[in-house]
């Protein structure tokens, strides 16, 4: 503790300094002048650096890994900066750590995940005659959504039931896809039509008195393109869902129908193409569905909770349940393009190739490479794009139908383009290598091009014409001695002594 003496001094020593200080004025300077007493100066000793405990020191390296994440944030936000179109612009860096971190694409709703569930238990649905399973119909919104899709029953207002039946479908499937589509009168054929009281042609539909189709029969496998003549053992895979696409198909759409019957068949369907008519037409539609089980993950090997969990970019499209039957027409209409573009690449190749007496087609034996690419287009191409609404999915398809096509003729006219190129050279085309079955043809084609380099060299050259017409004549005579190799019959790979002489 130190006691200083007051800063300012008292009025008493004011007055006792002021008797005995000299006056300056005057010049008296012989008495001193009185000093006031110095402050110590106070250096402060910083107290001693305490130990580190175990907490202490993890509380350390605590602090150098929050630098670190603040310099790798701020790293990351620089880069973002630099990304932006204007990079003097400001950058809201939580919202952009937002959209990195959060889903690129959402779960499927209440409203999705309740046709998700519906599709799933269609699918797990075995097939077989008898099968009848009903509901009250109530009017409520969901079923006044899905009162048009193809598994009911029709008339449900009447009925006021909703009805799934294994005969009903199996009925209309055979109404309009072995009978009705062959209604033509013309076709003159007793197993069709018969002649009524009247003279009239009348259709023979073959159903029996309880309603039902006839089971086995022929028609099953030549005219709906099953296995056997009893349909029933085809639905293992795809239950009551694979029976109700193939229904949908026949009975809403008649132009992807017409693709998959001969093309010399006289139908009243309009537009018969027949371009598919290779493949079994029953048994392409049910791989199909499966396909689509397996995209859209309400398929046997996909459990249900994981199919409500998982996001995909299609999700949105299937609120509406007109969704998953455009998808199955869609897919077999881009399957029927695929088989289409594999013929005429292999008509390309036929002809390009003389050695093949005979023109090369699609077969059964295809199917697995046609579905293989049916696979990826559908799924990386129609579905990938994430189409928004149903009106999305078919424009989709349409640019993609139109891009398949120009990419097709693209590789055709490469075929054709090789071919002839081939037979210009005097050589034949094989894995991308040009062989030269003509020596003098080959030589005249190597004399051809060096004659155009010689000119395009001339044309540049200007003022060094002297140099090039050195280099023409060092040509002229490497053809030369080429051409007298080739009529000695030495083979042209010994022609670097020629080149050197030359």
């Amino acid at each position: 503790t130190y006691h200083l003496p007051p800063l300012y001094p008292s009025s008493r020593e004011k007055q006792t300094r002021k008797m005995s200080s000299p006056d300056l004025l005057s010049g008296d300077s012989s008495q001193p002048m009185p000093e006031y007493a110095a402050l110590p100066t106070v250096v402060p000793v910083p107290p001693p650096k305490p130990r580190l405990s175990n907490f202490q020191t993890t509380s350390a390296s605590a602090n150098s890994s929050a630098k670190y994440i603040y310099n790798s944030t701020k790293q990351l936000t620089s880069t973002i900066t630099s990304m932006l179109p204007n990079p003097t612009s400001s950058v809201d860096v939580p919202s952009v750590l937002k959209d990195l971190t959060t889903r690129k694409y959402t779960l499927p709703d209440k409203c999705v995940a309740s046709q998700v569930l519906m599709f799933r238990q269609l699918l797990h649905t075995t097939c077989k005659p008898g099968l009848r399973l009903s509901r009250k119909f109530q009017r409520t919104a969901a079923q006044l959504a899905v009162m048009h899709m193809p598994w009911w029953e029709q008339n449900i207002e009447e009925t006021g039931r909703m009805v799934i039946s294994y005969d009903n479908l199996i009925v209309r499937l055979w109404m309009n896809g072995s009978i009705l589509p062959y209604n033509v009168p013309s076709l003159n054929d007793d197993n069709d039509f018969v002649d009524d009281d009247f003279g009239t042609k009348k259709m023979v539909t073959l159903i029996d008195d309880q309603g039902l189709p006839p089971v086995p029969h022929i028609n099953w496998v030549e005219r709906l393109g099953f296995q056997q003549e009893d349909p029933v053992t085809d639905f293992r895979s795809g239950g009551v869902l694979s029976l109700a696409m193939i229904v949908h198909i026949v009975e809403s759409c008649p132009r992807v129908h017409a693709r998959f019957l001969a093309p010399d068949t006289e139908t009243s369907l309009p537009a018969v193409r027949g371009d598919a008519s290779v493949l079994p037409y029953a048994l392409t539609s049910i791989n199909i569905t499966d396909m689509l089980a397996k995209f859209l993950m309400f398929s046997k090997s996909v459990d249900k909770i994981d199919a409500l969990l998982s996001s995909k970019p299609f999700w949105k499209m299937f609120g509406d349940p007109n969704a998953l039957l455009v998808l199955q027409e869609l897919s077999m209409d881009m399957l029927c393009d695929v088989v289409v573009e594999i013929n005429q690449v292999k008509s390309a190749k036929t002809e390009a190739d003389e050695n093949i007496e005979e023109l090369s087609q699609v077969t059964v034996f295809d199917f697995p490479q046609v579905m293989e690419i049916t696979e990826k287009r559908v799924r990386d191409d129609l579905l990938g794009a994430g189409p928004k609404t149903v009106d999305d999915m078919r424009a989709i398809h349409g640019k993609l139908q139109i891009r398949y096509k120009k990419a097709c003729d693209k590789r055709v006219c490469q075929i054709l383009k090789k071919k002839k190129g081939a037979a210009a050279g005097g050589g034949i085309e094989t894995n991308d290598q040009f062989i030269p079955t003509n020596p003098a043809a080959a030589l005249d084609k190597m004399v051809n091009a060096g004659d155009k380099a010689t000119e395009a060299f001339t044309a540049v050259a200007g003022s060094a014409g002297g140099f090039f017409r050195q280099l023409g004549t060092s040509s002229k005579k490497f053809a030369d001695g080429m051409e007298s190799k080739f009529r000695a019959g030495i083979s042209p790979i010994h022609t670097k002594d020629v080149y050197n002489n030359s």
